[in-house]
């Protein structure tokens, strides 16, 4: 069973035949040639590629005849932008996925079909455990269980002038009551209707959870913080 956009698939009549693929992602890097040097400079980045997440499915629609429930089987698939897709064969984490087609759908007696549909995936695979919002102290310190740089959203309280530091990064901004950081796409804003840029109110470095612990501090108008981490494994 895969689940996609909030959908699962067995609602659908679409069953998975087999265990899928498991991709790993390629790391982004620059590689340079240096004359005289044999072999390449490598020049790692702390970013991966995206990658293809492919399923073997089968659809059954006896009843009401294969070109029915293909139809609804691909306004679910070709739903807009990343959006998550879980799977059970691995149940504590989830991957942030389009679908863009095409699908080469195998029909037999117009009751049954056969395709292999591959998801658009960006390169995390999401920890369930890390992607809702947790109240933070002051003080305290966030453990990261995977080592990979984690980029966290996070949500303050309290309003006026005020820093906040993570792990030794601060950010020097004005708070606002529900001030969103999404430090993934470095962007500050009020959520809406309508959204507040306030991208202007922040300066500094957006905050990345690394490996091992990254201990939380603020002053001045922040009241209390919410974090979502967003920890991940590849």
């Amino acid at each position: 069973m895969i689940q996609f956009n909030g959908t699962r698939s067995s609602a659908l009549s679409v069953f998975v035949e087999k265990y899928p693929p498991r991709p790993i992602p390629q790391r982004k890097c620059e590689r340079f040639s240096v004359p005289g040097r044999s072999g390449d400079v490598v020049a790692w980045e702390d970013a991966w590629e995206n990658v293809t997440q492919k399923y073997s499915i089968y659809l059954s629609a006896e009843g009401p005849g294969l070109p029915i429930v293909a139809a609804k089987v691909t306004r679910w698939l070709f739903a807009e932008g990343y959006l998550p897709l879980e799977d059970e064969y691995d149940r504590d984490t989830f991957r942030l996925a389009c679908f863009t087609g095409p699908v080469d759908l195998e029909n037999t007696l117009n009751v049954f079909g056969r395709a292999e549909i591959s998801f658009d995936c960006q390169p995390q695979r999401f920890l369930k455990s890390g992607w809702e919002f947790r109240s933070v102290a002051q003080g305290a310190a966030l453990v990261n269980p995977t080592g990979f740089p984690a980029r966290p959203i996070i949500r303050l309280h309290g309003s006026g002038a005020a820093m906040l530091t993570i792990g030794g990064q601060t950010l020097t901004l004005v708070a606002h009551e529900g001030m969103i950081l999404d430090c993934a796409e470095e962007e500050a804003y009020l959520p809406g209707p309508p959204v507040s840029n306030l991208n202007t109110a922040v300066s500094g470095q957006y905050p990345k959870l690394g490996a091992g612990s990254s201990t939380v501090s603020w002053t001045g108008g922040i009241s209390g913080v919410d974090i979502s981490p967003r920890w991940y494994e590849l």
